[in-house]
């Protein structure tokens, strides 16, 4: 058993959580983001900036820095209409969330808690949900102590966050724990995307449809609409569907991906390039995880694939109502 098994089962478990809570009470978590003082764009820009960086420091160029097919002004002016929600202040060139604004952002977090955990996980334990919650602890203190924590990666600034309140030992405290580790991935993959000079866009398009073939139930994106509409969720992009295409034509060019009656698709070669990045970047990540034994990494894979399959069970169309899980 590899780690790389246990992060694929980890990864796993904290969208299927979110997707069984969806299957079994999907208005409790439309009413998570429904219930904002603000709503759409405005909404979108508090969730992403308010979880993921320093409520003290929103800072345009910093988060411009990440998506390069967007621009800074751009930027600011969504945060501006943050300013007019009374959400957040201007601070110089940064910008500071207000009390207002922290209180959205947790009392969000309460309510995506609160819905995700109606879920019977039986015969998952609560026991075994303390094992995972362990094992998030000790994967996300292992990360941001190793050197690669820089002061702009995006975990770093993601620990600067608002984040939820840890107290409570339930499994939608995972959902959130895997976002937090996710972000070091995310590092791993923009320093080998900056290294090797590729292109932003050709990435993300790249690694929506290896996720079609390798990863189901991350597969979001396969068609050129759902590219740029999840491209517009970064950052702000002038005619992303435009951009999506552009980036997908010079791929194709390349014999990298095609169109097919199902959608948009990897080639056979394009399939094993991304592998080999995929690989790549998975091996300088799981590096900076803690030192586990073959026993413990068997154990914890063993936990995370047994409680998948509950959260598989849970999604089903005719799966059990609301229960009382761990």
């Amino acid at each position: 058993m590899s780690l790389r098994e246990v992060w694929v089962q980890l990864q796993r478990a904290g969208i299927l959580v979110f997707r069984a809570a969806s299957a079994v009470d999907g208005e409790a978590l439309r009413a998570a983001f429904d219930d904002f003082c603000v709503e759409g764009e405005t909404r979108e820009i508090l969730i992403r900036l308010g979880c993921g960086y320093s409520p003290e420091k929103l800072e345009p160029e910093v988060y411009a820095s990440r998506y390069p097919f967007s621009d800074v002004d751009a930027i600011r002016a969504l945060l501006l209409k943050l300013v007019v929600a009374g959400l957040a202040d201007p601070m110089g060139p940064s910008f500071a969330l207000t009390e207002l604004g922290v209180r959205e952002i947790r009392t969000w977090y309460e309510r995506m808690a609160r819905a995700m955990s109606i879920l019977d996980l039986t015969p998952v334990t609560h026991a075994e949900v303390q094992e995972i919650l362990e094992a998030d602890r000790q994967i996300a203190s292992s990360l941001a102590a190793s050197p690669e924590a820089l002061e702009n990666s995006v975990l770093r600034h993601r620990l600067g966050a608002v984040l939820p309140d840890a107290s409570d030992p339930a499994l939608w405290q995972h959902h959130f724990q895997v976002w937090t580790i996710q972000t070091a991935r995310e590092d791993e993959a923009e320093r080998v995307r900056r290294e090797c000079g590729d292109d932003w866009l050709e990435g993300f398009v790249r690694r929506q449809l290896w996720f079609v073939d390798r990863r189901p139930w991350l597969a979001r994106a396969r068609t050129f609409e759902r590219l740029a509409h999840y491209v517009a969720s970064y950052a702000p992009i002038d005619d992303a569907e435009a951009a999506c295409r552009e980036a997908f034509a010079r791929l194709a060019a390349r014999g990298e991906v095609e169109e097919s009656a199902e959608g948009l698709r990897l080639t056979a070669e394009g399939l094993a390039a991304c592998d080999l990045a995929e690989s790549e970047i998975d091996e300088a990540f799981l590096a900076r995880w803690p030192s586990w034994g073959d026993e413990q990494v068997a154990r914890l894979h063993g936990i995370l694939t047994r409680l998948n399959t509950r959260l598989e069970q849970l999604r089903a169309p005719n799966a059990h109502p609301k229960g009382g899980g761990p």
